[in-house]
């Protein structure tokens, strides 16, 4: 569990908030006119291949969220590996379905899943129609784009707080 914690925390402050949102700020105001910049190359650079870098490990910990926080880690440390074989036979089983049912992990995961495939297919849409605007006066249509980038982006982030705010860790 700390481990897929860290990654959690490594994931979410280090690239998704330290690194893509403020990229969706940059890329809004270049798109908008009010910096100077190559568009093309400040995404690449800002957005395009932090995403490519950060989804498979952001799929990874979706895929594994149920097992790694499971309750029924604790039946394998001290003190509860001591407990009788008949009765580790049905109780880490029975606390993990309890835990299910109060905090919906797996539709925490799915939901996790979705705003990732869905920053899948918006990173490169991003950058498909700046590269068809390339050259031609900065539209409102790419100030759109970049704007729900950057809200898909947040909500990732807020997503990947809420796990924390539940105290499962």
């Amino acid at each position: 569990m700390p481990e897929w914690n860290e990654l959690r925390a490594r994931l979410n402050h280090d690239l998704v908030k330290n690194r893509l949102i403020p990229g969706t700020t940059r890329m809004i105001r270049i798109v908008s006119g009010s910096v100077l910049a190559d568009p093309l190359e400040t995404f690449d650079s800002t957005i395009a291949t932090v995403w490519t870098e950060t989804s498979p490990s952001l799929q990874l910990l979706f895929d594994t969220c149920e097992s790694a926080l499971s309750p029924r880690k604790y039946f394998l440390v001290e003190p509860l590996v001591h407990c009788p074989p008949s009765t580790m036979e049905w109780l880490p089983d029975i606390i993990h379905e309890l835990w299910l049912e109060r905090h919906d992990i797996p539709g925490w995961c799915s939901t996790g899943k979705l705003l990732v495939e869905e920053l899948d297919t918006a990173v490169p849409n991003a950058r498909n129609l700046l590269e068809l605007n390339n050259g031609i006066s900065q539209t409102v249509d790419l100030v759109e784009i970049f704007l729900d980038l950057q809200k898909r982006t947040t909500n990732l982030s807020i997503h990947l707080s809420l796990i924390e705010r539940k105290s499962l860790l």
